[in-house]
């Protein structure tokens, strides 16, 4: 529905609402917050660095300005409940950089950095503001980098990289481009209204058989002892991340041996080692998987992954190529049917696994993506120790208030990888996350080497 009137919030005059609508479901899933803490539900900002060469102030604010217009989700303000359920308004798109002075910040260049990383937290008020800012850093006239901050329930890693994809591509070859209709963009109310469709509630039906199914195999083996619980609480969280020129390389490796993709490889380990620290036959893993299969998802930067659980069996009996495929078929029938109505899925748990969140029942959550270039970690005097010939794992604690109390988080970019671990004292592998790590890239290199279970990496 598109309305045009002037909401006020606290008093102050907004821009007119563009489109309104309820909350797409994966809006509702992120937005679900713990019941004994209101404020969980979404306080995660993402950010991102782009370096600039000398480009001028009013070029990059009126390519800024476009960027916001393409993309409704960075000028959208919602309404939920602690179940997730609401409403989002779509304000207005900005015509001039003026629309968006209130999400632009110009300074110079030797403090942008620190105020962006103070600007992280508290997190957007997503109810009242728009879930997007950004720090520009300029000296002499021209902006050498910009900051973008996007709060996790707008977009997501790719979705971040989009953005950083359009400003460049705007300073290119000029803001209309980013305006062509002809390029549209899928929007979140897009997704509303797919959902909503016959073919939408068709898959939906489907997507809530198979966590049923997948559900099940897993309850077969898995014991719920710790796990059937709620979500864990807020609190700190130890990052563990494991930098590696190699480690890629050879999951391209294994991938091309056993015709699987890399993000198969990697899940594939991460399973394995779950399942060799738990001594279960099989672990169960929630894959966020972008769910971008078109040219306007392509270019969307709004929140796209979905998630659905994969069985991944531990090695005993079966061979490699057995458990490899097995697990990348899992992941990707769950690409196609994972995408679940947060009430069907409410519905399956409490049938199949009385008491138990989806992380909570599978155990850990996955995550892949390619990116252009890896950071540095920014803990550079943090504690590190060897892993491999040319690589090494760098230990930090996190202050993280959403989020599962384990998380594997694979970025690749040419042939390096960096590998994050975040866990928390609750997450089933505390005091063993170096080992677990181990394991994991253990197994990806067992796997490009193509020798038999002997050499199995089973202990580290």
């Amino acid at each position: 529905m598109e309305i045009r009137s002037r909401m006020a919030i606290d008093g102050k005059i907004e821009p007119s609402v563009w489109r309104f609508g309820r909350l797409n479901w994966l809006q509702q899933n992120w937005l679900r917050g713990e019941p004994d803490d209101p404020e969980s539900a979404h306080a995660n900002t993402l950010v991102n660095r782009l370096p600039l060469t000398r480009v001028r102030i009013r070029d990059l604010l009126d390519v800024l300005a476009a960027v916001v217009a393409r993309h409704e989700s960075l000028r959208t303000v919602v309404t939920y409940d602690q179940a997730g359920v609401g409403m989002q308004s779509v304000q207005e798109a900005p015509h001039s950089p003026a629309d968006i002075e209130h999400v632009v910040e110009l300074l110079p260049i030797d403090v942008s950095r620190r105020l962006a990383e103070l600007r992280q937290a508290p997190a957007l008020d997503i109810r009242r503001e728009w879930p997007v800012r950004f720090v520009v850093g300029h000296d002499g006239g021209y902006a050498h980098e910009v900051y973008i901050l996007i709060d996790h329930s707008a977009a997501d890693e790719w979705g971040l990289q989009v953005l950083s994809r359009d400003i460049l591509w705007g300073l290119d070859v000029g803001v209309h481009p980013l305006l062509d209709t002809g390029l549209a963009v899928t929007q979140p109310l897009d997704m509303t209204q797919w959902e909503d469709s016959p073919s939408g509630i068709k898959r939906g039906r489907r997507a809530v058989q198979y966590w049923r199914e997948t559900f099940q195999e897993i309850s077969d083996y898995i014991s719920l002892s710790g796990r059937a619980q709620s979500s864990p609480p807020v609190g700190k969280c130890r990052r563990h991340e494991l930098h590696s020129t190699q480690l890629h390389s050879a999951a391209v490796k294994a991938a091309t041996r056993f015709k699987v993709s890399k993000e198969s490889v990697f899940l594939c380990a991460f399973g394995w080692a779950l399942s060799l620290m738990h001594d279960s036959e099989v672990m169960g893993v929630v894959g966020l998987h972008c769910n971008r299969f078109f040219e306007p998802e392509l270019r969307s930067v709004s929140l796209r992954y979905t998630g659905a659980p994969v069985a991944i069996s531990a090695p005993r009996t079966n061979s490699a190529e057995t458990l490899v495929r097995r697990t990348h078929a899992q992941r990707l029938k769950s690409m196609s049917v994972g995408y679940a109505p947060p009430h069907g899925l409410d519905e399956v748990i409490e049938e199949v696994l009385p008491e138990a969140s989806s992380t909570a029942v599978c155990g850990a959550l996955f995550n892949y993506t390619e990116h252009d270039s890896l950071l540095e970690s920014s803990k550079a005097d943090a504690p590190s120790c060897s892993v491999g010939e040319n690589d090494r794992i760098v230990v930090g604690d996190d202050e993280i208030l959403r989020g599962p109390s384990l998380m594997l988080r694979v970025r690749s970019s040419g042939d390096a990888s960096e590998v994050q671990l975040q866990s928390r004292a609750d997450s089933g592998v505390f005091a063993q996350e170096e080992r677990l790590l181990k394991l994991i890239s253990g197994s990806v290199y067992w796997m490009a080497s193509g020798a038999d279970w002997s050499a199995f990496p089973r202990s580290v």
